[in-house]
């Protein structure tokens, strides 16, 4: 072990670009705000459908809000099909659509990721689809395609938090020929703090409300 951190706990802090310290220093903030965070329960997925408004708000201390920004690809296989995608920015940031999340930003920084990354299943992968169309399927009935997985989550220091993304052929060909170009992630926030505290799902759409993201490329 090193500063106290488990061979899992190193591999987080690596992947989020954060030395151990730094790591140590965020878990000990997480400790801190247990109480706090208990009181936030994930929501499921029935909760996030049957709230189709944009934000999604809980009772509990915790809100869903779905965050549109531009799409970055910022690495890909050679087949093209798994790309970075620039979720949100390094810091702290508000929606430029002026949607009322009942907080004065919504937090980001490197600790932060580093809970959200550590909170990210891999073993079950998250949709990508069209417009939150997800969200909507069970009230007007349209089918939701998948246009890609999130498969998991990346901290890049000064850029932000990225999710590694496996696209469709489908869904790489609309961006190729204009027709997308920005990303939308669903995110869990503290109503509290602000603090990101787990990304949901996203979407593929044209009506960005976070600007400044970097522009997609796919092969």
């Amino acid at each position: 072990m090193i500063d106290g951190l488990t061979p899992e706990q190193l591999a987080i802090a690596q992947a989020c670009g954060l030395t151990p310290e730094q790591f140590s220093a965020a878990l000990a903030d997480e400790k801190r705000q247990s109480a706090l965070a208990a009181s936030m329960p994930q929501p499921t997925m029935a909760e996030i459908f049957a709230k189709c408004g944009i934000p999604l708000q809980s009772a509990d201390g915790a809100g869903v809000a779905a965050l549109s920004c531009e799409i970055a690809a910022l690495s890909a296989q050679a087949d093209g099909a798994t790309v970075l995608i620039q979720a949100t920015p390094a810091q702290d940031f508000v929606l430029s659509d002026g949607r009322d999340l009942g907080i004065p930003a919504c937090r980001m920084n490197a600790g932060v990721a580093a809970k959200v990354i550590s909170a990210f299943n891999a073993a079950q992968p998250l949709v990508i689809d069209y417009e939150h169309q997800t969200l909507h399927t069970q009230t007007n009935g349209k089918d939701a395609p998948a246009a890609g997985w999130i498969h998991g989550l990346k901290w890049i220091e000064g850029k932000g938090l990225y999710v590694v993304a496996e696209l469709t052929k489908r869904a790489r060909q609309l961006i190729r020929d204009g027709e997308y170009r920005y990303f939308s992630p669903v995110i869990q926030y503290s109503k509290h703090t602000g603090e990101v505290l787990r990304v949901l799902m996203g979407a593929l759409t044209n009506n960005p409300a976070i600007h400044g993201m970097d522009g997609v490329k796919v092969q």
